[in-house]
């Protein structure tokens, strides 16, 4: 959250403590009064709506502009690979690390040569790795007292390809049962790769690993 911090503009909550407890870290962020943009949502105008729809589609264009000396490492930033996460594409326990995007490349590639069919398409990977919040649900927006538009729940946040956040926005979407009016907004917010989205549907969640 710190290179967020640092390189946009982006609201974001500050870390108060970190705790050790039994191998597990917890850790205390700041709270931010004001409300869920689901909590919210019914009740706004279209033109409040498409404020915060354009507020977040320059966030995302921030985060993808960041670069970093280990950016082409896919997963969680830092110096070394580390564990990708996100229920949308990796199921529901870290998988990795991957060294490098052709790594990450061929995790995809295996998946979809097991799937039923097999995808007759290859993993898109002709863009680079960006960073991506990976959970951009409307319970992780949070419109603030001052009308701030805030971003919470980093924890899935890593470089990934640019299309994996409109993949991991539907994800929540569908898991949240988000209105309608919401998923029409969601191509505005994260882009449409529509392509992309059919490619991970014909394989079928039942090719990720579970625990």
């Amino acid at each position: 959250m710190e290179l967020v911090r640092s390189h946009t503009t982006i609201p974001t909550p500050h870390i108060r403590r970190k705790i050790d407890h039994d191998g597990k870290v917890i850790i205390l962020m700041e709270y931010i009064e004001g409300k869920q943009l689901s909590e919210c949502w019914p009740s706004l105008s279209f033109w409040s709506r498409l404020r915060i729809v354009f507020t977040l589609r320059q966030y995302v264009r921030q985060l993808r502009r960041i670069r970093t000396p280990y950016s082409s490492i896919p997963g969680p930033p830092g110096k070394t690979p580390l564990k990708c996460t996100g229920p949308a594409y990796f199921g529901f326990r870290p998988i990795g690390p991957f060294p490098d995007y052709a790594s990450l490349s061929r995790f995809f590639n295996k998946l979809a040569r097991c799937s039923e069919p097999p995808a007759s398409e290859s993993f898109d990977d002709s863009r680079p790795l960006v960073l991506t919040h990976n959970d951009l649900s409307m319970r992780n927006v949070i419109i603030g007292v001052d009308g701030a538009v805030w971003l919470i729940d980093w924890g899935w946040a890593g470089f990934y390809p640019e299309w994996f956040e409109y993949i991991s926005t539907r994800f929540a979407a569908e898991n949240d049962e988000a209105p309608e009016s919401w998923w029409r907004f969601i191509p505005l917010v994260a882009g449409p790769y529509f392509v992309q989205e059919d490619w991970m549907d014909s394989m079928g969640y039942t090719a990720f690993p579970y625990p």
